[in-house]
């Protein structure tokens, strides 16, 4: 399975445990489910942990392949056939 995609399997599983915990939060704060304000604290702290999980990991998967080199931008297909034009001018890019 190439990089990317493991990365950005990795960034969805950190955006559903995010949505599984804030849903305990919920219910926490609403007397649903026992705890207190000690355990909502934790659980917005581990909310944000894995919010910020799921965002890098999204972008790394994202700009895995992109590498900028002389100038130009060079996408990189590694576990893929290339595409036809792999190589981008900079001054095609940005004017």
């Amino acid at each position: 399975m190439p990089q990317n995609n493991i990365y950005a399997l990795i960034a969805l599983v950190s955006f559903g445990a995010t949505l599984v915990v804030s849903r305990l939060v919920v219910r926490i704060q609403r007397g649903e489910l026992p705890g207190g304000n000690l355990w909502v604290v934790y659980l917005r702290m581990l909310v944000g942990f894995l919010f910020a999980a799921a965002i890098i990991y999204g972008y790394r998967a994202f700009f895995t392949n992109i590498q900028v080199q002389e100038g130009g931008v060079r996408l990189s297909w590694r576990d893929s056939a290339p595409p036809r034009a792999s190589w981008i001018k900079a001054d095609k890019l940005w004017g």
